[in-house]
């Protein structure tokens, strides 16, 4: 779908509407209460489709249930900045909003990368209702290592202490991740109070499961074209569902045809 289409969709509430009565969807039975949120429905947009806070409203009119923003970064004009400003300036619509922050381009030491880290959570700490924390990408530095996670982390969460809100926080972890990697990545979360965790993949989901006993919540993320893949990252134990695409490949009947199939369980 066009860009600039997207965008008219996301801030005229009249074509979100029009939008709504052809592919929105809501089931109370499809409500999920994840990590203290209220989430209309399970299935959301994974970090990449929205990169700079354009098309929120449109995922929710397609009946999405959230939409990660980002990744974005502290330093980069269109980065944390620009998100900020057109999340302030456009309101949410019936969707929960996450925000991936990333690397400041640039950063080569662990003290600069945890840096912009804290600087890009400080920043949009208010204008979202959760934040990802991203170690997705292999060249951020050591993303298997836990100290390095550790590093980047530990200051987010103190930083947190002194809101008055309390603000989940979802680590993202690399797709290329075995499950032999995750324990002590696991440990540090539930040991440290991270709300969740964003990853690809069955076998991660059910190791994440069975290590934590249930404790962490999943966002199940991945190129998901179809419900039955869907429906099968829940069944392994994601709480949530987020597809990874970009504005050309996304599909606004896919959220119904997705909650139509869970409702067949």
């Amino acid at each position: 779908m066009h860009k600039s289409l997207l965008k008219h969709i996301s801030s005229n509430q009249t074509a979100s509407g029009i939008f709504r009565m052809l592919f929105g969807y809501d089931s109370p039975d499809l409500h999920r209460e994840v990590m203290d949120l209220d989430f209309r429905n399970p299935v959301g947009l994974a970090p990449g489709f929205d990169t700079s806070a354009e098309f929120y409203n449109a995922a929710s009119a397609a009946g999405y249930g959230f939409v990660v923003i980002g990744p974005v970064c502290f330093t980069r004009k269109e980065g944390v900045k620009a998100a900020v400003a057109a999340l302030r300036g456009v309101p949410a619509r019936n969707i929960i909003i996450g925000l991936d922050i990333t690397k400041a381009p640039g950063s080569t030491s662990e003290e600069d990368i945890a840096k912009g880290f804290l600087d890009a959570f400080d920043y949009s700490y208010d204008f979202s209702d959760f934040t990802v924390i991203d170690f997705y990408d292999e060249t951020l530095g050591p993303v298997r290592d836990p100290v390095f996670i550790k590093a980047i982390t530990d200051p987010l969460i103190e930083a947190r202490m002194a809101y008055d809100s309390y603000h989940p926080l979802v680590i993202r972890l690399s797709a290329t991740l075995r499950p032999a990697d995750l324990a002590p990545i696991l440990d540090y979360c539930l040991m440290n109070g991270i709300d969740g965790v964003m990853l690809s993949g069955e076998p991660l989901i059910k190791r994440t499961v069975e290590f934590s006993k249930g404790r962490l919540p999943i966002i199940a993320e991945g190129r998901i074209g179809i419900p039955s893949r869907a429906r099968a990252l829940i069944e392994a134990g994601a709480s949530l569902v987020a597809i990874q695409c970009n504005t050309k490949r996304f599909k606004p009947q896919l959220p119904k045809a997705i909650m139509k199939s869970l409702k067949k369980k």
